[in-house]
């Protein structure tokens, strides 16, 4: 504290010693003291404690707002996703059950097909076996009917190894025949020579064919001259 001292003059009728005395007095002036600095500290931490925790609060705050932004979020994939494999497996059933239906239209298509190539295939077996049938009966018939022919013609012939046959301007000797049929035989036929164990020829001259049956029925058939 600073302490001012002022001298008091002494009035001209004092006496000496007065004036002495007044320049003892000393005058006192009150001085206010200035407020400490330390003291500004404890306010100043405080403070900083105070701003510590609003920023704490704030940075808690705003961890718990991400958390909660974050959670939301991740429903909303888990649900966009739970969707999403729905709609996948929904059009995967769709997908399969179009094929499995396909593949059974298909199925049906390739049975009823089959079914009609079999039925088809039966009406043509059947079909060539009464062709094949009604051939052989005609053939049997035409040789009953040349065995007949050919016995008058023979019973005519004056020789057995000179045979001719004349019809239509044409003549067919017994050489002719039986070199056609040899022919046929291993050609034709895919015989051997030596399979040949004896053949009749009927000569139908309507026809201009021969027919002949040979190792005692077994092989028939005709041929045209």
């Amino acid at each position: 504290m600073a302490i001012e001292k002022r001298a008091v003059a002494p009035s001209a009728e004092a006496p000496a010693e007065k004036a002495k005395e007044a320049e003892k007095v000393e005058v006192k002036t009150e001085v206010k003291p200035a407020e400490p600095v330390k003291a500004e500290a404890p306010k100043t931490e405080e403070k900083a404690a105070e701003a510590k925790k609003t920023v704490t609060k704030k940075a808690t705050a705003a961890k718990k707002t991400v958390a909660k932004k974050a959670a939301a979020a991740k429903k909303t994939v888990a649900k966009k996703t739970a969707a999403a494999k729905k709609t996948v497996a929904k059009k995967a059933t769709a997908a399969k059950k179009a094929v499995e239906k396909k593949v059974a239209e298909d199925k049906k298509a390739v049975a009823a097909k089959k079914a009609e190539v079999k039925k088809t295939t039966a009406a043509k077996k059947t079909a060539v076996k009464k062709t094949a049938a009604a051939k052989k009966a005609a053939v049997k018939k035409t040789v009953a009917k040349a065995k007949k022919t050919v016995k008058a013609t023979a019973a005519k012939a004056t020789g057995k190894n000179n045979i001719f046959i004349q019809f239509e301007g044409r003549e067919v000797s017994r050489k002719d025949i039986e070199k056609t049929f040899k022919d046929v035989w291993t050609k034709e036929l895919g015989k051997k020579a030596t399979e040949l164990k004896d053949v009749t020829f009927y000569v139908k001259t309507e026809e201009s064919a021969v027919y002949y049956v040979a190792n005692g029925g077994d092989v028939t058939g005709r041929f045209d001259i």
